[in-house]
C-alpha cells in the first residue's frame, strides 16, 4: 500500500532513509578499524629490514584510498539527508534513492569497486604466483578472469558516462545491471581460484615439511586465512549471490536494503584481507614472527631464493638462537634441510 500515488509505504520508505543512514555508520566504522591495519601494515612494511616491492605498497595504499573516497561520498548524502530533516519525508527518500542509485556518486562507486577489486584480485595473482614457484601456468585462467572483470567494469562506467549517468530506459538499466553481475562473478572467480590455490600450495608444503604438526590446528587455520586472504572469497561469493537474486515487487526494497550493507562490508573487506596479507608475509620475511612450541620459523613470502631447492620459494625456516629444548627431527629430508639455509628475498 503507498503513502502517496507511485511511492512506496512510509514504512518501507523509513527503512530506505534507515539504510542509508546506518550504513554509511558502519562504513565509517568498519574505515577506521581499516586505517588502523593500514597504519600498521604501513609501519612494518617500511621499517623491517627487509627489500620492499614499491608496486605492493602502491596497490595497498590506492584500495586504502578508494575505500576513504567511497566513505566519503557515502557521508556527503547522509550529511545533506540530515540537512533534510526538517522538509517531508517524501523529499528526503527521494533524495537517498535517487543519489544511491544514479548521479556521480554512482560513477564514484563504479570506479572505486573497480580498481579496488582489480587491485585485490592483482595482489592475490601475484602471491599465488610466487608461492607456486613463479610458475605462469598456474595463473593463466586468475589472469585471464582478472583481464574480463576489468573489461566489464570500464563497460559498465563507459555506458553510464555516455547515458548521463541516469539510464532512461529499461533496456540500458538491464545491460548494465548484467555487466556489473558478470564483472562480480569474474571477481569471484579470480579469487576463489586463487585463494584456493595458494591455501593449496601453502598447506601441502607445510605437511610435506612437516612444520604443520608444530602448531595447533586453530593456529594452522589461521595462518592458511590470512596468508590466502580467503576473507575476500568468502566476501566476493556473498556479493555475487547478492547481485543476481531476482527482484520483485515484494522483495525488491529488502534487496535494497541488502545491497546497501553488502557494498560498504565488500569494498572494505577486499582493502583488509590482502593488507593484512601482506603485513603477515612481511612480518615473516623479517624473521620476527616466532611460533609457539616451535623451534622454526616460517617464512611464506612473495619473492623467496633458494639455495637449490624448490620448497624453498615457499617455505624457509630458521632455527631459534637459544632455544636448547628443541626435538631433533631425523626423519626430515633433504629438501627439508636446504629450506634451512634459504635466504630469502623480501617483498
Amino acid at each position: 500500500m503507498s503513502s502517496e500515488a507511485g511511492l512506496p509505504s512510509v514504512s518501507i520508505q523509513d527503512s530506505v532513509l534507515s539504510t542509508t543512514f546506518n550504513s554509511t555508520m558502519l562504513g565509517i566504522l568498519l574505515l577506521g578499524i581499516y586505517t588502523t591495519v593500514y597504519l600498521g601494515t604501513l609501519f612494518i612494511y617500511l621499517t623491517k629490514k627487509s627489500s620492499r616491492n614499491l608496486m605492493v605498497l602502491a596497490a595497498i595504499t590506492i584500495i586504502y584510498v578508494c575505500n576513504v573516497a567511497q566513505i566519503s561520498g557515502q557521508w556527503v548524502i547522509t550529511k545533506t539527508l540530515l540537512l533534510m530533516a526538517g522538509q517531508p519525508k517524501v523529499a528526503s527518500f527521494s533524495y537517498a534513492l535517487t543519489a544511491t542509485s544514479h548521479g556521480w556518486n554512482v560513477l564514484l562507486d563504479e570506479i572505486c569497486v573497480l580498481t579496488i577489486s582489480g587491485l585485490a584480485d592483482g595482489l592475490l595473482i601475484w602471491r599465488c604466483y610466487n608461492v607456486w614457484d613463479k610458475s605462469l601456468s598456474v595463473i593463466a585462467v586468475s589472469s585471464i578472469f582478472l583481464l574480463a572483470e576489468i573489461g566489464l567494469y570500464l563497460s559498465a562506467i563507459i555506458i553510464g558516462c555516455i547515458n548521463h549517468l541516469n539510464p532512461a530506459t529499461a533496456t540500458v538499466t538491464a545491460t548494465l545491471n548484467h555487466l556489473v553481475s558478470a564483472a562480480i562473478f569474474m571477481t569471484l572467480g579470480t579469487t576463489l581460484l586463487t585463494t584456493l590455490l595458494i591455501v593449496y600450495r601453502i598447506h601441502s608444503t607445510m605437511r610435506q615439511n612437516g612444520l604443520h604438526r608444530s602448531r595447533n590446528p586453530f593456529q594452522h587455520i589461521l595462518e592458511l586465512l590470512v596468508q590466502s586472504a580467503a576473507p575476500y572469497a568468502v566476501v566476493c561469493l556473498l556479493f555475487a549471490i547478492e547481485g543476481v537474486v531476482p527482484e520483485n515487487a515484494v522483495d525488491s526494497w529488502r534487496l535494497y536494503t541488502v545491497q546497501n550493507y553488502t557494498d560498504v562490508v565488500f569494498s572494505i573487506v577486499a582493502g583488509m584481507a590482502p593488507t593484512v596479507m601482506v603485513a603477515r608475509v612481511a612480518l615473516a620475511s623479517s624473521g620476527t614472527v616466532v611460533h609457539a612450541n616451535s623451534g622454526a620459523m616460517t617464512d611464506l613470502e612473495f619473492h623467496a631464493q633458494s639455495l637449490g631447492l624448490a620448497t624453498s620459494h615457499i617455505l624457509g625456516t630458521r632455527p631459534q638462537a637459544g632455544d636448547s629444548g628443541t626435538e631433533s627431527r631425523s626423519s626430515q629430508t633433504d629438501e627439508k634441510k636446504g629450506g634451512t639455509e634459504m635466504l630469502t628475498k623480501e617483498i
